[in-house]
C-alpha cells in the first residue's frame, strides 16, 4: 500500500517531493530489514517486483535496496533545490534509456547475481 501511495505521490507536481520522501523511507527500511535478515541467517525468499522465486534475500536484495534508497534520496534533494530538466533537449533520451537499463537490472537483480555468482553460492 505503501508504494503505491509513493507512486501516486509522484503523479502530480505539488506531491513529488512526498513521492520522493516515501520512496527513500520505503527503500532505507527495507535496506535495513533484508541487513537484519542476512546478519541473523534467516532465509525468507523474496517477493520482489512480484516475483515468486525461491531465492532467499541476500546481498543482491540489500545492493539494490541501497541502490533504490540513494536513488530516491538524490531525486528528492534535485526537487526540493528546484533542479529542473528540459525535455526540449535533444539529450534528453540518453537518462531515460539508461534508467530504463538500470531498471530492468535491478528488478533482475537475481538473475544477474546467478550469472556472475560462484558455483558454490549459487548451488544451494
Amino acid at each position: 500500500m505503501a508504494e503505491a501511495l509513493a507512486g501516486a505521490a509522484l503523479l502530480t507536481p505539488a506531491t513529488v517531493p512526498i513521492g520522493f520522501m516515501l520512496s527513500t523511507g520505503l527503500f532505507a527500511a527495507f535496506s535495513v530489514i533484508i541487513l537484519s535478515l542476512i546478519r541473523r541467517g534467516r532465509e525468507i525468499a523474496c517477493s520482489c517486483f512480484g516475483s515468486r522465486g525461491a531465492a532467499p534475500m541476500g546481498r543482491p536484495h540489500l545492493v539494490r535496496a541501497v541502490a533504490l534508497s540513494l536513488a530516491a534520496a538524490s531525486c528528492l534533494v534535485t526537487t526540493l533545490l528546484g533542479v529542473t530538466i528540459s525535455f526540449d533537449d535533444y539529450v534528453t533520451p540518453v537518462p531515460w534509456v539508461g534508467g530504463l537499463a538500470l531498471a530492468l537490472v535491478s528488478i533482475r537483480i537475481e538473475d544477474v547475481a546467478y550469472v556472475f555468482g560462484r558455483p558454490e553460492q549459487t548451488a544451494k
